[in-house]
C-alpha cells in the first residue's frame, strides 16, 4: 500500500485516490463512500476495533465480489489509519 495515493480530510476520514474514502463518523459507524454511494458499517470499539462488515452489508443483497472489494478497500484505509481492527 503506497502512502501517496492517500489524502487525509480528517482526523478519522482518509480517501484513496482510487475513488472511495472510509470515515469514522461515530463511536459505532464507519461510512464507506464509493461511486456516488455511502455505506453505513457497524462497528465497535474496543482493544481493536471491530468491523461488522457482514452484517452491515446483508441487507443490501450485494455480490460476493462486490463485498469482498468493499473489506479490501476498509482493510487497506485502516491501515492506512495505523488503526487496529478485526473484521466479522
Amino acid at each position: 500500500m503506497n502512502a501517496n495515493q492517500w489524502q487525509v480530510l480528517g482526523s478519522n476520514h482518509v480517501q484513496s485516490l482510487r475513488g472511495f474514502s472510509v470515515r469514522r463518523n461515530d463511536r459505532n459507524l464507519l461510512l464507506y463512500e464509493a461511486q456516488e454511494r455511502i455505506l453505513p458499517i457497524e462497528i465497535e470499539p474496543g482493544q481493536s476495533l471491530a468491523v461488522y462488515l457482514t452484517q452491515s452489508l446483508k441487507p443490501l443483497a450485494l455480490p460476493d465480489t462486490e463485498v469482498a472489494k468493499i473489506k479490501k478497500h476498509i482493510e487497506e484505509a485502516l491501515l492506512f489509519m495505523e488503526v487496529r481492527f478485526e473484521i466479522i
